[in-house]
């Protein structure tokens, strides 16, 4: 998978959550130019201004929504490597 430079960041962690890439590729006019992987998206946002008010972070703080949109990421790639492993035995 592919982004642009361009792209914002919080449409980079959509794509995360919902694809469940390890690494996504940026790449600009045909050229990698760099990689974002989930750990670089989420030591970015910890680093950012205090104020920062992340929309999936909770009002406590914010470290409680940011650990369940972790999770659920995390959830979503066992599901889908679940799935694959079944799709193998089947076939044997």
């Amino acid at each position: 998978m592919t982004v642009s430079p361009q792209l914002p960041l919080e449409i980079v962690m959509q794509l995360f959550k919902r694809m469940g890439p390890r690494v996504i590729l940026v790449e600009d006019h045909g050229s990698l130019v760099g990689l974002v992987t989930v750990k670089d998206v989420l030591r970015f946002i910890a680093m950012e201004k205090p104020g920062y008010h992340h929309p999936s972070w909770d009002e406590r703080g914010g470290l409680d929504g940011l650990l369940e949109e972790l999770w659920s990421v995390i959830r979503g790639v066992v599901d889908r490597l679940g799935e694959k492993f079944a799709g193998l035995r089947s076939r044997r």
